[in-house]
């Protein structure tokens, strides 16, 4: 008795798409990804090669794990340094602006971790650390 067709379920096509460009973009591979999220690598392979016809449990796992590591890595970016900080980057680098905006750009990226690291401590910073 031949199986009869399924169609390929609404999103499938969307999130193959999506991980494909996390790892592309992470430069990491299939199995790399799958074991970060903790799956099965083939059953992620199977999917990313269209074998099913719908979002697997593999899939939405990955899927969370991507959106997941993204918020963690993006939370960033919405940091603010002083502008008297960014004036001295500047002034420091004097004519290379391309350079003084990429220091200032890890430093604000910086910011963060160095606050979560001055709550851990209790509000204080380490000495020497100014």
């Amino acid at each position: 008795m031949p199986r009869k067709a399924i169609p390929v379920q609404k999103g499938v096509t969307e999130a193959i798409q999506q991980i494909t460009t996390h790892c592309q973009r992470s430069r990491i591979s299939v199995l790399a990804l799958a074991r970060l999220s903790k799956v099965s690598q083939p059953s992620l392979a199977r999917f990313l090669s269209g074998e099913r016809k719908t979002v697997t449990s593999t899939a939405r796992i990955v899927l969370e794990f991507i959106g997941k590591n993204n918020k963690r890595h993006n939370w960033h970016s919405h940091a603010t340094i002083s502008p008297d900080i960014e004036d001295a980057i500047r002034t420091t680098l004097a004519g290379n602006l391309q350079s003084a905006e990429l220091l200032a750009s890890l430093i604000r990226a910086l910011k963060p971790v160095l606050d979560a690291a001055s709550v851990r401590n209790g509000g204080r910073r380490d000495e020497g650390a100014q």
